[in-house]
């Protein structure tokens, strides 16, 4: 057998499994969008764009679309930022030893699993027995309900995914910038120009594909963020966390309404892929 048709026939089930594990699904998240679905039986019921309208019109999931734009834009935003500074100033470290030190010290919050990041933070934030609820009502004089208000409950959420998966930035970023070709920071140099000129001039701008690859994998997953954010605060309090995953779960599980739930899913499947989209047409610019 030639070497080209064994390619392409070993290539055959891997394509069937991707394809079959994309399409299939979002088959039946549309399928599920416009029937109505009644009893044990899973009688199918067509009502066209009835659900839809139901749905977008629904306050529940206005606030959860709402909730789940301020969750991965101020996620993401700050990991990014925070992510790439932590990156530049460990790689300008001189000693190669504290630069593997910290990038490991780092790299063990990422590894920890979702479920037992949330539970350690639960710990901390709880009050009167948590260390920061501790530190801020005794040295600060000030009671913050971390977990019980819903202002604060978003900013717990936030606070605990920065935690989690700034990490995962700084290794990304890290790598890109060990990368860079040295003789134009020691051009620059000799030039007379500042180390904040030579970040911001030279460095930034040839991290760019590095930081749109962390901003890219960053953003999907915080837009199916699920088990940290419902083990940290089941959705709530009063949905103030409810992202649109966690709505489609709350949908299913709860409201025992499946109609309503793959609209749910099939909005964030939407929205994902637009984010890929855009990341695709920003590779395509590049060339790349």
């Amino acid at each position: 057998m030639k070497m080209e048709n064994f390619l392409k026939i070993s290539t055959v089930p891997a394509l069937a499994l991707i394809v079959g594990g994309t399409l299939y699904p979002i088959y039946k998240l549309v399928e599920l969008s416009l029937f109505e679905v009644r009893g044990l039986r899973m009688e199918y019921t067509f009502v066209g764009l009835k659900n839809f309208q139901t749905v977008f019109q629904d306050p529940l999931f206005v606030n959860s679309l709402q909730i789940t734009a301020f969750f991965t834009i101020t996620s993401v935003v700050i990991e990014i930022i925070l992510g790439t500074i932590l990156a530049v100033l460990i790689a300008e470290l001189k000693s190669q030893i504290l630069q593997k030190f910290f990038l490991f010290i780092l790299s063990m919050t990422f590894i920890i699993s979702p479920v037992a990041v949330a539970l350690i933070w639960r710990f901390i934030l709880y009050p009167d027995l948590g260390l920061i609820d501790f530190l801020t009502t005794n040295i600060f004089n000030i009671q913050i309900r971390w977990l019980g208000d819903p202002f604060w409950a978003k900013i717990s959420a936030v606070i605990v995914d920065v935690w989690h998966w700034t990490s995962f930035v700084v290794l990304i970023v890290y790598a890109g910038y060990i990368s860079l070709p040295l003789p134009i920071f020691e051009a620059a140099q000799i030039d007379g120009a500042t180390g904040f000129q030579r970040f911001f001039r030279i460095s930034l701008p040839l991290l760019k594909p590095t930081i749109a690859v962390a901003l890219f994998f960053r953003t999907i997953d915080v837009l199916q963020a699920f088990p940290e954010l419902w083990q940290l605060t089941f959705g709530g309090p009063a949905f103030a966390t409810t992202i649109l995953n966690i709505l489609a779960y709350i949908a299913t599980f709860q409201m025992m309404n499946v109609n309503y739930a793959a609209i749910v899913s099939l909005v964030l499947a939407v929205i994902s892929l637009g984010v890929t989209a855009i990341y695709a047409l920003y590779l395509r610019r590049r060339g790349e």
